[in-house]
């Protein structure tokens, strides 16, 4: 086990225990309340065993706040687990966003393959790896200023949302390069379609217009089932990482070998 992996555990088992011993306060709290009736039965049988009337109407009272005691401290605790919960996913998910773009960043990817793995292996499908790069940024950075080059980068983000599906996986890997991953049925149909749809286009910045065009290479890999079959989750995600390696680095060679022609 590694030390990441150990220290995810002995939190995890940490945090049970904590649960376990609020949980168990609560109980005592509220059984305390609840047997206080019973005290003052024993204690005070002369007064109560001519009063039956009030001790019934205590102990229906101290039994009723008894289970309300109970009932909001529980409540709470779930809505507190819930909150922390909602809080974490959102914060993992701010980790895994450019704040540039608003595009999933590089640490999406570990989790993006193995999703992606999974799903082809269940429909017999491809995975795909698409890796992008914005043509002669550079000079416009020079030119310009890197707000400019910056802004560039934005709109070609957004130009790539409306492009790939949203069941893929688009990030902003660094600087002015992109990657989708995803899974598709038919390799030759996905490339017509993607050749017809990254087509330069103009975008207007403080009143200069820029062409943009975007240099792209494609790479795919079959994923059958019998490769996944019986695989443990680690060793799942090992195969996927490595798959996903595969692909990119075939993307990237298409992709320069793309860019170098347009020079």
């Amino acid at each position: 086990m590694s030390i990441s992996k150990t220290e995810n555990w002995m939190s995890e088992r940490w945090l049970t225990l904590r649960r376990m011993h609020r949980n168990a306060e609560r109980m005592s709290i509220c059984l305390f309340i609840s047997i206080i009736p019973g005290l003052f039965f024993y204690f005070c049988w002369n007064f109560f065993s001519q009063r039956p009337l009030l001790f019934i109407g205590i102990a229906v009272a101290l039994g009723f706040c008894g289970t309300m005691s109970f009932s909001i401290l529980w409540t709470r605790d779930a809505g507190d687990r819930k909150l922390l919960k909602e809080a974490n996913a959102m914060l993992a998910k701010l980790c895994c966003l450019d704040p540039l773009t608003g595009l999933y960043s590089r640490q999406h990817l570990e989790t993006a393959a193995l999703s992606i793995v999974k799903e082809a292996s269940r429909k017999d499908a491809y995975i795909f790896s698409v890796i992008m790069d914005i043509d002669n940024l550079k000079n416009v950075n020079d030119s310009y200023g890197h707000a400019v080059g910056d802004e560039i980068i934005r709109k070609v983000a957004v130009f790539l949302r409306r492009i790939f599906r949203d069941g893929d996986h688009l990030c902003r890997i660094g600087g002015d390069e992109f990657e989708d991953i995803g899974i598709i049925d038919s390799p030759e149909e996905f490339l017509d379609s993607l050749s017809e749809k990254l087509q330069p286009f103009l975008v207007n910045i403080e009143g200069i217009e820029f062409s943009i065009s975007v240099s792209y290479g494609c790479a795919f890999e079959k994923v059958s089932a019998t490769l996944t079959l019986n695989k443990s989750e680690n060793d799942l995600q090992m195969y996927a990482m490595k798959l996903h390696d595969a692909v990119y680095k075939s993307a990237d060679a298409h992709m320069y070998a793309m860019k170098k022609g347009r020079k």
